[in-house]
């Protein structure tokens, strides 16, 4: 399967936010809410900073048109003080819609990740696709603010 690779930045954010509703709801959007008025004001000025990369996994389907199929989003968090490991990405989010899984669209190399300890589907995924389990017991703990 032929792809490309895109950044997302505000020339291609309203396919990428069609792409995010599908994850979120299941379904593509109905020709309706297609149709509905978009505002990304908030969202540009997210994408706006310099340590924030999200990519979008885009194809050419015959059935379907372009879109995006797929996306990865990373954070990068710089070591202050250190020469010898200026930082390190973390992955926030990476999805791809089931249709287009097993094709080599999330590959990468070089990241670092993690995922809940109690998640052995996870975890046998990752390790499938050659990360190695380091053994550590960090614990990711999240509080979601009202």
């Amino acid at each position: 399967m032929d792809f490309t690779i895109e950044r997302i930045d505000k020339t291609n954010y309203g396919m990428f936010e069609d792409l995010t509703f599908i994850r979120g709801n299941g379904r593509e959007k109905t020709a309706e809410e297609l149709a509905l008025p978009r505002e990304y004001d908030e969202m540009f000025k997210t994408l706006a900073n310099e340590n924030l990369y999200i990519f979008a996994a885009k194809v050419d389907s015959a059935n379907f048109g372009v879109k995006f199929v797929g996306y990865v989003s990373a954070v990068y968090i710089p070591k202050v003080g250190s020469r010898k490991a200026p930082g390190h990405f973390f992955i926030d989010e990476l999805w791809t819609q089931p249709e287009y899984r097993r094709f080599g669209i999330a590959g990468a190399i070089g990241m670092r990740l993690y995922t809940g300890g109690d998640n052995a589907a996870a975890r046998a995924l990752y390790e499938k696709c050659g990360y190695k389990n380091l053994g550590c017991d960090a614990c990711f703990m999240e509080k979601e603010w009202e």
